[in-house]
């Protein structure tokens, strides 16, 4: 659905060429995408003003639908903005901000295991430490391969990190209580207790209390989880410092006043608190 703008978001929140494991390299995004136990090689070319996507891969013509449909999720293409924009028709100052991003959408994450880490390395820290720190973990632990002289990237495995140490987890840059937090969450992909996707749309009371037993994982942390993997936005981190600072221009002074006023937003409070938190930064 037009207008489709993601790479803002994509340079954003990218270390530069380093993997995370996306590499975003101007109109390019590529990263290596499990499926079916393989790892496949995956590049899509966004083209923002035509409204397409060209998706490459290589591996069997099989793939095609399993490619198709994880890099549509990646890539957002299913959000209507114009839809969005409809629901802030009675407060125009916000729509007057929506429409400065009109189109903009985050990008999801593949699955609760790599997008928990991720968040994990996010806490109480710079996103551009926590974007390096994360380049380093997929780096030093990830899987790779080269197709056409690219190298691509995975996340690193969950048997692969249920097995690494805490201090040397700290190596990367990380405290000692991420270092503990990751490797619980990577034993508990390795042993199948962590929520599927699915799971997450259809069910997400039910997995805010499994992710909330984990050593090191709070009430932002699930929210921010649950933000960047699901299909509506109806969950958000209303908790977040800069969505807080972009609310609070418009009068509400606390966490408690945010989410009730988000509350006749429905699927897209969590877009409203993306774009709001965006607003601060400039």
């Amino acid at each position: 659905n037009k207008p489709y703008r993601i790479l803002e978001h994509l340079h954003r929140f990218s270390p530069g060429k380093k993997p995370i494991p996306c590499v975003i390299d101007g109109d390019t995004f590529r990263r290596l995408i499990p499926i079916h136990g393989e790892y496949l090689p995956v590049m899509a070319i966004i083209h923002e003003k035509d409204g397409y996507i060209e998706v490459m891969w290589h591996g069997d013509d099989e793939f095609r639908g399993d490619v198709s449909r994880i890099m549509g999720h990646i890539l957002s293409v299913d959000v209507n903005y114009s839809h969005f924009l409809q629901t802030l028709e009675d407060y125009p100052a916000l729509l007057k901000i929506a429409k400065k991003y009109e189109g903009l959408r985050p990008a999801r994450n593949l699955n609760v295991y790599e997008t928990l880490i991720k968040v994990v390395i996010q806490q109480r820290i710079a996103m551009r430490m926590a974007l390096n720190i994360t380049a380093k973990l997929v780096e030093t632990y990830g899987t790779t391969s080269n197709a056409d002289t690219i190298k691509y990237y995975s996340f690193p495995p969950a048997e692969i990190l249920s097995k690494i140490s805490v201090d040397k987890m700290r190596e990367l840059g990380l405290t000692g209580m991420k270092a503990k937090s990751i490797v619980e969450i990577a034993k508990m992909e390795e042993n199948g207790e962590l929520p599927s996707l699915d799971d997450v749309e259809k069910n997400p009371e039910e997995c805010r209390e499994t992710l909330l037993s984990i050593y090191g994982v709070g009430r932002w942390t699930v929210e921010l989880t649950f933000a960047t993997l699901r299909h509506d936005f109806s969950i958000g981190p209303a908790g977040d410092l800069n969505v807080m600072k972009g609310f609070k221009r418009f009068g509400l002074r606390n966490e408690n006043e945010i989410r009730g006023f988000l509350s006749r937003f429905g699927e897209w409070k969590g877009l409203l608190m993306y774009i709001l938190a965006l607003n601060v930064e400039g």
